[in-house]
């Protein structure tokens, strides 16, 4: 049993933008809403972009997530 509400944590890669899309398909005709949250190393001396990502608070814009947490939320 997973005690946090999102149901899995992937690396954020092609598979995991494909696996959110077909999510957000399913989701339509099932009666749930996905929402990831992107999460990664914040700091820049361990980016390779060498961005400084701590005023993000919560969770990272997808575009600089390293990993990705998928969220069902149910109507």
């Amino acid at each position: 049993m997973n005690k946090h509400r999102y149901i899995m944590k992937i690396e954020y890669d092609e598979k995991a933008k494909y696996l959110i899309e077909v999510l957000r398909r399913v989701g339509k005709t099932n009666g749930f809403t996905v929402q990831p949250r992107g999460s990664g190393s914040r700091a820049p001396q361990n980016r390779a972009d060498g961005l400084d990502l701590r005023h993000f608070d919560q969770s990272l814009p997808l575009e600089y997530a390293e990993t990705v947490r998928i969220y069902l939320n149910y109507k």
